[in-house]
């Protein structure tokens, strides 16, 4: 009897951008369902940032830009900000306009989006100067949200 050594092929997976915008709705539910009897929580803004994220992801992908480019940590990453300017520069507010107001709240919501700082708790931010500027942020954040 002959022995046979199969060797597989890297297998190539197409993430349309409905697969991405169903992710971005899922989250967006989330946090439109989710209460909380706290002054303050960070899950309610981590999982609007992500709904963003991935909503101007699957944005990208519908205009031509590649998966590649996407996953790039070092052009994209999970930085709302560029992420934002790519995507008005793709027009996406011809689709979705973006007030600025809007905007504001999204570029502070990136440093700590970005930082992953609504996912895990950092002592620092909770003490001196450092704790009312995080403080102010956050409440500013949450009128918009």
């Amino acid at each position: 009897m002959t022995n046979y050594v199969l060797k597989a092929e890297p297998g190539h997976v197409y993430v349309s951008p409905t697969g991405f915008l169903v992710y971005a709705a899922d989250f967006l539910n989330a946090y439109e369902s989710y209460k909380s009897d706290k002054a303050f929580s960070p899950a309610s803004y981590y999982l609007v940032c992500r709904s963003l994220e991935l909503s101007m992801k699957s944005f990208f992908l519908a205009k031509g830009v590649t998966r590649q480019e996407i996953k790039d940590r070092n052009k994209y990453g999970h930085a709302l900000k560029k992420l934002l300017s790519k995507a008005k520069e793709l027009g996406i507010n011809s689709i979705s306009p973006i007030s600025d107001a809007q905007e504001e709240q999204i570029v502070k919501a990136n440093d700590w989006y970005v930082r992953k700082e609504f996912e895990y708790f950092d002592p620092q931010n909770i003490g001196g100067q450092e704790g009312l500027r995080v403080w102010k942020c956050w409440q500013e954040l949450h009128e918009v949200w």
